[in-house]
């Protein structure tokens, strides 16, 4: 296997395993390497999934490694949906299988239904792993308004961020396993390379056989800090990657400071972008790049530290992102709870047991799918409520099932609701409405929610019906 970046940012690797190719980037970076452990036989596969924070579906281009040692040795769902682009709602999602308006996760402040003390952490993934026999760990962030002290039900290891203390790349503490340690300003404790050492450490203990494991981790980038002061870069890259992306130019899409929108709901309707606010996205979106590279080393660390003790092929690799990120798009200088194509389609790929090498699924599909999934592929039947997502085993390997899905999003903090197809979305607002014809209108110029034309209004209408079923619908069967 040859593991290489398209651009110059790192040296290619040399021809070999993907443990030998790592050792090199960790060697160059200043990380100890891991020592061979012996692998487990005939157990449940592992599962490590790592998912990115406001990672939108286009800036996958920074991220040559995870395409490869992920994408292209799994399967990648080219139309995955965070079912509710907030962090809270959709980190919910993930842990419950079910949409915000079950589990009860709606934006991410406690007195707004939101946040940490929103979720009934005693029925979750974790907790069901644990249930079955699995060995869980949490590394990085978990949900705004974390407490700093104790370890939420399930998780046997925890290293977290909480608090305020979430959305920083340096002087921040982390929780691990009850006991806050500091980390500063010293390059070697940039977040995202602590949370790889931590998750690399989890897996060279964890793979001795006992018992399978589940790991989670959830990095901060490409999420921008939030500081008291001005930052020089926003996310700050780690220090090896600091000119990875200097000269890239903003991408423009169609959307990008649309002209015309007066098809737009009012309240979302903004002025112009100025040349200086542009200038600002570009510098943003440059960062938020050079950030994701360290995502990337992270990630061909972990799949290097399975290959070396044994369990890669035994393991389900999971790499997706809990909601996207306009950059200019419909003149939003940033954003992500707008129930448009930039916020709600993330990436998603998986490598593993039931995941055939190479395969690209084009069905709909969303995060309330991931815990149906790992719970199908550890053989566990230990969740505490309905599941409103389905397994990903069976549209991975037969790619005309479910080719009619139609999928719900949703936005708690407008409370917007909307139903998306492979051809359609129709949002609906509190008081007003969208619809998009996504094979003549990928980029949403141009809503036909007035449109006098009899084919558009008998859409319209059987797309209305559709979400009012959806809007309030439990468990598989009705989602």
């Amino acid at each position: 296997m040859r593991l290489t970046r398209t651009t110059n940012r790192i040296s290619p690797c040399a021809r070999g395993s993907i443990a030998a190719c790592v050792a090199v980037a960790c060697a160059a970076a200043g990380w100890a390497a891991h020592q061979p452990a012996q692998a487990g036989v005939g157990q449940p596969p592992n599962v490590v999934i790592v998912q990115t924070d406001d990672q939108d579906l286009s800036a996958m281009r920074a991220m040559d490694l995870t395409s490869e040692l992920v994408g292209d040795h799994g399967t990648t769902f080219k139309n995955h949906f965070a079912a509710h682009p907030v962090c809270c709602p959709s980190r919910s999602t993930l842990l419950t299988g079910q949409h915000s308006h079950n589990h009860g996760v709606l934006s991410n402040n406690a007195a707004n239904h939101g946040g940490f003390a929103s979720l009934d952490h005693s029925e979750t993934l974790p907790v069901w792993l644990d249930r079955a026999g699995y060995a869980t760990g949490h590394v990085g962030k978990y949900m705004n308004g974390t407490p700093k002290e104790g370890v939420p039900p399930g998780w046997d290891e925890w290293y977290s961020t909480f608090a305020s203390e979430t959305e920083r790349f340096y002087n921040y503490r982390l929780n691990q396993n009850g006991d806050l340690v500091q980390y500063d300003e010293d390059p070697s404790d940039y977040m995202t390379d602590v949370f790889a050492g931590l998750a690399e450490d989890f897996i060279d203990r964890r793979i001795d056989g006992s018992a399978p494991f589940y790991l989670q981790v959830d990095t901060v980038a490409p999420h921008r800090e939030k500081s008291s002061g001005p930052l020089p870069r926003n996310p700050r890259p780690a220090p090896r990657h600091f000119k990875a992306f200097e000269n890239w130019r903003l991408p423009k899409p169609p959307s990008f400071n649309e002209r015309d929108i007066s098809d737009k709901p009012q309240f979302l309707r903004r002025s112009p972008l100025t040349r200086e606010g542009i200038g600002k996205i570009r510098h943003r979106y440059q960062d938020r790049l050079a950030s994701l590279l360290a995502v990337d080393e992270l990630v061909a660390r972990l799949i290097a530290a399975l290959e070396t003790g044994g369990e890669l092929d035994n393991t389900l690799v999971i790499f997706t992102s809990d909601n996207g990120f306009l950059q200019g798009q419909h003149r939003f200088h940033r954003g992500k709870r707008e129930l448009w194509e930039e916020s709600v389609r993330v990436p998603m790929m998986v490598r593993g047991p039931g995941f055939e090498p190479g395969r690209v699924a084009r069905q709909l599909t969303a995060n309330i799918d991931l815990a149906p999934t790992i719970l199908e592929a550890a053989g566990a039947d230990h969740a505490g409520h309905k599941l409103d997502g389905r397994p990903l085993q069976p549209l991975a390997a037969d790619r005309s099932r479910a080719r009619d899905r139609v999928m719900l999003l949703e936005n708690g903090i407008h409370g917007s609701r909307a139903i998306r197809t492979r051809e359609w979305v129709f949002i609906k607002h509190e008081e007003d409405r969208e619809l998009y014809d996504l094979r003549r209108d990928p980029y949403q110029m141009r809503s036909l929610h007035a449109s006098k034309k009899r084919r558009v209004r008998k859409v319209e209408r059987s797309l209305s019906r559709q979400l009012r079923k959806l809007e309030e619908c439990a468990g598989r069967v009705e989602c």
